[in-house]
């Protein structure tokens, strides 16, 4: 086999390049392999080897490694190769230096940093004072915070907050709240604030003295205190004729004391109190005056001197018939007369009466009242009220007993006393004649004075006795009467009437049944009776041939005592019945029990016989057509078949509706003649190969392009698909796919500096020039709007001069902590120098003013 000496031309590689190192590129000739920026050879060169064939050379992409720690944050890469980012996240309190970090072409990562926040200076408060509690002022630093009297802070120390700014202190005035209750007053307001060195005026109530006239909002918060002191009016006043006691130990504003006067004496008020102005009201005690004397009915009243106050007498005088209750009357200590009274007199209670009662007319005894007399049954008063005498008597009643004298006579009997007395109270028997009943065994001598009346009455028998099966027809019902015996129909009587007889009872009436014997025979039937028995009444019943009917389905035993007669006859269906859906035909000319017709039906439907025949109960069999049920719609794969209607038979129509993504054979399928359904189908739509789409590729997820099917949506980097898939849907149509591209928006605000874009866009790619203000630096001149949709992150870090500068005969010292630009120092020169400022600054280009101490009197 030959060995080919020349290799031909140089080897493509990916991400680099190879470069003869001589002139040909014969077998031994060697390349130079030189990658890309931010990859590297396998092997620094090549060589043509005797087959012909360059040596293989790849440029492998730089890996920096993990990301680098940082110290108060962290850096979190997504990969690791040349051109990756990191995002630095620093912890609160402190900037990253930038916001993200590369892996740069020489296989390391930049250098990320965390830098703690400063507050600066703190700062002021109103009515009060801030002071650092140490010589910092960054992230996490405090200072005090001290308000003036009648302040208070909203905390004691404020805090470098995570934000670079300091916690704003306040000072807040002191609020006493509104105006303090005051027991018996009032305490108002003299302005609308409650605040400290406020004022309010204090009112006492009527009867109360103020401890001072306003009160003051002090700087504790507190108002000062108000108080309302209650008079006092001391020792109670003295009284003529009375005393004056305290009704407790008080004798301040309210306090009260009892008056209470001597006998005789009205007091001006039943207790005196102390009044607002200190002093007590003013007590009096009154003789009472009883007045003119009192009038007095039945009598008069005349007075014994010419005085009517308390002790004096008037003298008292009835009229005939009544007695006074004393014969002076005297003025008492309540300041009224005593009552005088001039009382009638009493008869006392109603008298008794024998055999009687006597009851008060009204509840009154006394002098003309009266009382009614009422006697016992049976007796006679003498007067029927009694009166009550001036001589304080009653009259005197009387009750005598009542005679019926001579026994009554009495019809068909005779009436004879049980004893010698006919007064109220006193018997008699009553005999009545042969077959006549007394209406009493014996007769009293009534209350009214006349006997009871005795009555001796035929004996009646009542009404005719009841008779089974018959009735019984008097015309009168007492002794000797008669009365008819009718027997019912069927029945015979033991004897054409009866009588009522002398013990006043009827004589006894019957009826006897009649008996009809045997039963009779029938043709085409037979007869048996129903029970053992042949009388009136009983029932023999009827059974006739199949295919017969009887005139009864019983017979019975006549009142004539003859039975009734049976027969049994041929039953008749009549003409042929009608059937729907068909027709029924006679087989013969006859339809009498036993006949046949025969029984076509339409098409379509079904006969349930081929015949039918008269029945043995006089009716044709039941024809029927039955129209033909295709039964329960079939089912259908991917779809429904729903009625159009309740009915399954013959000509009913069914829809058919197919799934979504699927077509139907027909729209309705259709109940046949034969009872059962068209086949309905259901097919699957196919939407076909998937779409192209700009800035992206479709793939399908498998190999189907029907209804459901899926395929993927990959952008191009930089762009945004509007679906992660798209399907092939029910209209038989894929969805539309779409990429667009990824827009970073506003440009991000960097503190202490601007973003300004270099172009009217912001989508994947724009780019945007970072500006710092005075005395910072950029991280990056321009910024770029990233495949992921976010711009990358500028930072305008402040500048930093560093340490103060040296100064000759002089000391250079920070104002404060900090030595970024801005930042000022104290320039103090030694004693016989100038300094040619007191304060040097931390300039924009990041050095500090150069300070000097220059010799007076140069």
């Amino acid at each position: 086999m030959s060995v080919q000496s020349d290799c031909g031309s140089l080897p493509t590689i990916q991400n680099g390049n190879a470069t003869l190192d001589d002139s040909d590129s014969t077998v031994g000739s060697t390349a130079s392999i030189r990658c890309d920026s931010g990859y590297e050879a396998d092997k620094p060169s090549i060589t043509c080897k005797p087959s012909g064939i360059w040596q293989s050379a790849k440029c492998k992409i730089r890996d920096c490694g993990p990301a680098p720690s940082i110290s108060d944050g962290s850096v979190s890469p997504s990969t690791t190769t040349y051109g990756s980012t990191a995002v630095v996240n620093c912890n609160p309190g402190y900037d990253s230096n930038q916001s993200s970090i590369t892996c740069q072409a020489n296989g390391s990562w930049e250098t990320p940093a965390c830098i703690i926040k400063d507050c600066g200076s703190v700062p002021s408060v109103s009515d009060g004072i801030v002071r650092p509690t140490a010589n910092t002022t960054t992230y996490g630093s405090t200072a005090s915070v001290t308000c003036d009297p009648g302040y208070d802070s909203n905390g004691a120390a404020i805090t470098c907050q995570a934000s670079g700014t300091w916690e704003t202190p306040t000072c807040t005035i002191k609020d006493c709240g509104s105006a303090p209750s005051v027991s018996n007053g009032t305490v108002s307001l003299t302005a609308t604030t409650t605040t400290y060195g406020s004022t309010a005026s204090l009112t006492c109530d009527t009867g109360y003295d103020s401890n001072v006239a306003t009160i003051t909002c002090q700087d504790n918060g507190v108002w000062q205190t108000p108080t309302c002191t209650i008079k006092d009016c001391g020792l109670t006043p003295s009284v003529s004729n009375g005393t004056v006691s305290l009704t407790a130990t008080t004798t301040t504003y309210g306090s009260t004391a009892s008056l209470t006067c001597d006998t005789g004496y009205d007091s001006n008020v039943a207790t005196i109190t102390c009044q607002d102005n200190g002093a007590w009201q003013t007590p009096t005690c009154t003789i009472k005056d009883c007045g003119s004397t009192p009038f007095v009915s039945d009598g008069t009243v005349s007075l014994t001197a010419n005085t009517t106050t308390y002790g004096s007498t008037a003298s008292v005088t009835c009229d005939p018939g009544y007695d006074s209750n004393g014969a002076t009357i005297t003025c008492q200590a309540s300041g009224s007369w005593e009552t005088p009274t001039c009382t009638i007199k009493d008869c006392g209670s109603a008298p008794f009466v024998s055999n009687g009662t006597v009851s008060l007319t009204a509840t009154t005894t006394t002098y003309g009242s009266t009382a009614s007399l009422t006697c016992d049954t049976g007796y006679d008063s003498n007067v029927a009220t009694i009166t009550c005498q001036d001589n304080g008597v009653w009259q005197t009643p009387t009750c005598t007993i009542k005679d019926c004298g001579l026994t009554p006579s009495v019809s068909n009997g005779t009436v004879s006393l049980t004893a010698t007395t006919t007064t109220y109270g006193s018997t008699a028997s009553v005999n009545c004649d042969v077959g006549y009943d007394s209406n009493v065994a014996t007769i009293t001598c009534q209350a009214s004075g006349s006997w009871e009346t005795p009555t001796c009455t035929i004996k009646d028998c009542g009404p005719a006795p009841s008779i089974s099966d018959g009735s019984v027809s008097p015309s009168t019902t007492t002794y000797g009467s008669t009365a008819a015996v009718n027997c019912n129909p069927g029945y015979d009587s033991n004897q054409p009437s009866i009588k009522c007889q002398a013990n006043g009872s009827w004589e006894t009436p019957a009826c006897i049944i009649k008996d009809c014997g045997s039963v009779p025979s029938v043709s085409d039937g037979t007869v048996r009776q129903t029970a053992n028995t042949s009388t009136y009444g009983s029932t023999a019943s009827v059974t006739c041939d199949p295919g017969y009917d009887s005139n009864g389905a019983t017979i019975a035993c006549q009142a004539s005592g003859s039975w009734e007669m049976p027969t049994c006859t041929i039953k008749d269906c009549g003409s042929a019945p009608s059937v729907s859906n068909g027709t029924v035909s006679l087989t013969a000319t006859t339809t009498t029990y036993g006949s046949n017709a025969s029984l076509t039906c339409d098409t379509g439907y079904d006969s349930n016989v081929a015949t039918i025949t008269c029945q043995d109960n006089g009716v044709w069999q039941t024809p029927t057509c039955t129209i033909k049920d295709c039964g329960f719609t079939p089912s259908v794969s991917n779809g429904t078949v729903s009625l159009t209607a309740t009915t399954t038979t013959y000509g009913s129509t069914a829809s058919v509706n197919c799934d979504d993504g699927h077509d139907s054979n027909v729209a309705t399928i259709t109940c046949q003649a034969s009872g059962m359904w068209e086949t309905p189908t259901c097919t699957i739509k196919d939407c076909g190969s998937a779409p192209s789409v700009s800035n992206g590729t479709v793939s399908l997820t498998a190999t189907t392009t029907t209804y459901g099917s899926t395929a993927s949506l990959t952008c191009d980097t930089g762009y945004d698909s509007n679906v992660a898939t798209i399907t092939c849907q029910d209209n038989g149509v894929w969805q539309t796919p779409t990429c667009t591209i990824k827009d970073c928006g506003f440009t991000p605000s960097v503190s202490n500096g601007t973003v300004s874009l270099t172009a009217t866009t912001t989508t994947y790619g724009s780019t945007a020039s970072v500006n710092c203000d005075d005395g910072h630096d950029s991280n990056v001149a321009t910024i770029t709007c990233q495949a992921s949709g976010m711009w990358e992150t500028p930072t305008c870090t402040i500048k930093d001069c560093g340490s103060t500068p040296f100064v000759s005969d002089g000391t250079v010292s920070l104002t404060a902590n900090t030595t970024t630009y801005g930042s000022t120092a104290s320039v103090i020169c030694e004693p016989g120098y100038d300094s040619n400022g007191a304060t040097i600054t931390c300039q924009a280009s990041g050095s500090w003013e150069t300070p000097t101490c220059t010799i007076k009197g140069i």
